[in-house]
């Protein structure tokens, strides 16, 4: 991996799924494999991106504790949201139409806010989610943080560029 470090942009995704996964093996293990992932994004001074479900304090602290540039992935939980912005981690809001999504929104600095889709998911109720419906999403932080359209999009976009030093 590390030689071919320059090519890499981030480490993800990974992270700490507890809502599938309930015994305590499953979980210390997830918390094993996680930590490797951490040790090589530090090693190789690289972004992660994270996915956390029902294990929101632990994720923030383990990535707190290797001190890596943290982007967390589909961000629908207003909590773990703002512990995250407030450690500097960057949130990434899916497409989804929540409320609670709409609070991560509203409590997250738009410097700290990207957009994504998580396709083929989380889009209309029975249909394929894609890389262009990420509009929806943009249009949405437009609208809750009261600025135009235009203005979110290229801040977002602006955000991800710095996230992932491109």
């Amino acid at each position: 991996v590390k030689q071919n470090s320059g090519n890499i942009l981030g480490i993800g995704e990974i992270g700490l799924e507890y809502h599938h996964f309930k015994k305590e093996r499953e979980r210390w293990k997830q918390i094993e494999v996680f930590e490797a992932f951490l040790n090589l994004a530090q090693s190789l001074n690289k972004p992660t991106v994270i996915h956390s479900r029902e294990a929101g304090d632990l994720t923030v602290k383990l990535c707190e504790k290797y001190g890596v540039k943290t982007l967390m992935h589909c961000s629908l939980d207003p909590k773990l949201a703002l512990a995250a912005s407030t450690k500097g981690f960057t949130i990434s809001v899916p497409t989804l139409k929540s409320s609670s999504k709409s609070k991560v929104i509203k409590n997250t600095p738009i410097e700290q806010l990207v957009c994504e889709t998580d396709s083929p998911f989380l889009w209309k109720q029975g249909e394929r989610n894609e890389p262009s419906n990420v509009a929806a999403a943009y249009g949405e932080v437009a609208q809750i943080k009261g600025i135009e359209f235009e203005e979110a999009a290229q801040q977002i976009t602006l955000n991800a560029k710095v996230f992932y030093n491109i």
